[in-house]
């Protein structure tokens, strides 16, 4: 029932934090094709709790080219982004494993 003298309850929500991407668990790297993304990557960013039937739903994808720009608008708004900086990390050391000849 309705107390008006109950304090409000701030809603949940995965912005309210400065950590833009609290709700995302962990990043993949995948490749596709060059129409997708330049460089031929895009990363997926899986949210928690995720289930097989909301697989779908509850997942996005970045192409590794537009990474940096995500980071740099998101820290522009004031929030963090540790998600998109591994991913940055993962797609560098991808790279640099295939210039240099050895599996990353």
């Amino acid at each position: 029932m309705f107390d008006p003298g109950q304090k409000p309850r701030e809603a949940y929500s995965a912005v309210s934090s400065r950590n833009w991407e609290a709700d995302v668990d962990s990043v993949s790297l995948e490749s596709c094709n060059e129409q997708e993304d330049p460089l031929g990557y895009r990363v997926v960013y899986y949210r928690r709790g995720e289930s097989a039937l909301m697989a779908a739903v509850r997942q996005y994808e970045v192409g590794a080219s537009f990474l940096r720009t995500r980071l740099e608008r998101l820290k522009q708004a004031g929030y963090d982004a540790p998600m998109t900086l591994r991913a940055i990390g993962m797609v560098e050391k991808h790279i640099n494993g295939c210039i240099l000849g050895v599996s990353a």
